[in-house]
């Protein structure tokens, strides 16, 4: 006589396991649907890491640092340093170290102090008359396709010699640390991808720029 294919109970009503009367039958059946809950944890968990990859890889920032001088008049061009961000999704940048020809500089002033003779005890008013015009901090977020300009001047009547000494640097470099907002990091110089690499976390830097 076959089992019925539900059972009674006090509190309610639930299926019986299907049996067919003979026991290698049924455990070979019972295997089978522990196998397919088995492969089918694997394929979910599976599809979860191939799903973060695709966001990630959605999400992906790269940070480069770039020189640019505009303008073709003399006496009015603008030479400035800037980090692009050229990934597909924000980075938060959480701390800069930046050299000059291998020493550490803290500062736009203690960095034009060195690069081109800029008095380092100048107010911000003596910046401003020098042509200084832009210093913004390098630790933010920085949305994809987004610049951000860190240093800028401009060339005026009365700052030829720093002018020139801020036009022919050369030897900055730069040791980066950013973060995705999926809290993926790396350290980089800001060169190619090939100087990318991957940390869990951004180390604090005690000797990073500070502007």
């Amino acid at each position: 006589m076959a089992e019925p294919p539900l059972e009674a109970g006090v509190d309610d009503v639930r299926p019986h396991a299907p049996r067919t009367g003979h026991r290698f039958v049924d455990m070979a059946v019972a295997f089978c649907a522990i196998a397919i809950s088995v492969i089918s944890l694997f394929i979910a968990v599976d599809n979860g890491r191939t799903e973060r990859k695709l966001v990630a890889a959605s999400s992906w920032p790269f940070l480069v640092v770039g020189k640019d001088e505009n303008g073709l008049v003399p006496g009015s061009r603008v030479l400035s340093f800037s980090i692009e961000n050229g990934g597909v999704g924000p980075a938060r940048i959480q701390s800069a170290i930046v050299r000059l020809n291998g020493r550490i500089v803290r500062s736009r002033q203690e960095l034009l102090a060195l690069c081109c003779g800029m008095p380092a005890s100048i107010d911000d008013d003596g910046e401003v008359r020098l042509g200084l015009q832009t210093e913004n901090s390098i630790v933010g977020v920085l949305a994809a396709k987004d610049t951000i300009t860190i240093l800028a001047l401009r060339e005026r009547p009365g700052n030829a010699a720093l002018w020139s000494a801020f036009r022919a640097l050369h030897g900055l470099s730069f040791r980066v640390c950013y973060c995705s907002v999926l809290d993926d990091c790396w350290l980089t110089d800001m060169k190619s991808t090939a100087t990318l690499t991957p940390v869990k976390s951004c180390p604090r830097l005690p000797d990073s720029y500070t502007d």
